[in-house]
C-alpha cells in the first residue's frame, strides 16, 4: 500500500494526521482511500511493541481512577506516552510526583501486553526512592491546602500539618503511594524512605494516624499490602491482550498514585 501520510504532534505527545493511499495499479488520483493515523515515538528497547495504538483516546485516566476510588481530583504524572518497560508499558510517565503542577495524589498506569488475545502472568515491580524533590515545610504547606485530598482522607488540615510536620523532622525524607491491581482489587501501600531517614521511620509512618487513614480510605476490601523501605518489590498477576481494551474486561492494568512526599519515587 502507498500513499502520503501529513503528521503533526499535538499536546499529548502523540503524532496524528490525515493521508491518502492509492489502489495498485491504478494511475489516476481515483479511486483512493483516505486514513487517519497515529504513532507514538519508539522506545529505543522496545521490540516489537504495539505503539501505533492511540493508546490515549482508548484509555482515559480519570475515568480508570474514579472507577476504583469514586473520585476525579487525581492528576496525571506526566502526559499521555507509551513508555515500554518490560511486557507492557507506563502511559503517564513512571516517576512520581512528575508534573510539578500537581505533586500530590499524581496518577500513572502500567498497562500489560502480548501478541496474543488474553493472556495472563505475574508481574515483578520495583518502587525505588530517588531524590529530595521538596522541603517538609513546602510538601506539608501544600497538603493542608490540598482539601480535596483531605476531605477524601477525613483529616483535619491541623492534625496532619502536626503529625507530618513531626516525622519529617523526626525521621526525615519519606513518600507514599498506592498501587491498585485491577485484576484481583488488591492495594499495595509503598512508604519509600530517603537515603537520610532514620532507624525506625517505617514503624512510626505506618503506625501515624495519616497512614492509618490512607489504609482506610484505599483498601477496597481485596487485600491491602503495606511495604516500606528505600526499595521495594511487589508482584501482581496481570491479564494481557494484544489490543488495549478500554472497556476493561480483559486486559487489567495497574494504577500507580502517589499520594506526597519530599522525594522522587521511580515506577518499574
Amino acid at each position: 500500500m502507498t500513499g502520503a501520510f501529513d503528521l503533526h504532534k499535538n499536546a499529548s505527545g502523540n503524532w496524528k494526521g490525515e493521508g491518502y493511499s492509492m489502489t495498485p495499479g491504478v494511475q489516476s488520483q481515483l479511486p483512493f482511500e483516505t486514513f487517519t493515523v497515529t504513532a507514538m515515538k519508539l522506545h529505543p528497547n522496545s521490540g516489537q511493541q504495539p505503539l501505533s495504538i492511540d493508546w490515549c483516546s482508548l484509555l482515559d485516566i480519570n475515568e480508570i481512577v474514579q472507577q476504583i476510588f469514586d473520585e476525579t481530583f487525581f492528576h496525571p504524572m506526566d502526559v499521555c506516552s507509551a513508555d515500554i518497560d518490560g511486557g507492557g508499558a507506563y502511559l503517564f510517565g513512571s516517576v512520581g510526583p512528575g508534573n510539578e503542577e500537581h505533586p500530590y495524589a499524581a496518577v500513572t498506569v502500567y498497562f500489560p501486553w502480548e501478541k496474543k488475545l488474553c493472556s495472563s502472568r505475574t508481574y515483578g515491580f520495583s518502587i525505588t526512592s530517588q531524590g529530595r524533590y521538596a522541603s517538609a515545610q513546602d510538601i506539608v504547606q501544600g497538603l493542608v491546602a490540598f482539601s480535596d485530598l483531605l476531605s477524601y482522607l477525613h483529616i483535619a488540615p491541623s492534625d496532619l500539618g502536626q503529625e507530618l510536620t513531626n516525622l519529617f523532622n523526626t525521621y526525615g525524607d519519606f513518600a507514599v503511594s498506592i498501587g491498585y491491581n485491577y485484576n484481583t482489587g488488591s492495594v499495595s501501600m509503598y512508604v519509600n524512605t530517603g537515603s537520610n531517614a532514620q532507624a525506625g521511620i517505617c514503624n512510626a509512618v505506618m503506625n501515624s494516624k495519616i497512614v492509618k487513614a490512607i489504609s482506610e480510605a484505599f483498601d477496597r476490601g481485596h487485600g491491602f499490602y503495606p511495604y516500606c523501605g528505600g526499595s521495594i518489590n511487589d508482584q501482581n498477576h496481570l491479564k494481557r491482550d494484544i489490543i488495549p481494551d478500554p472497556t476493561l474486561h480483559c486486559s487489567t492494568p495497574m494504577v500507580f498514585i502517589y499520594l506526597f512526599g519530599t522525594i522522587n519515587v521511580q515506577y518499574d
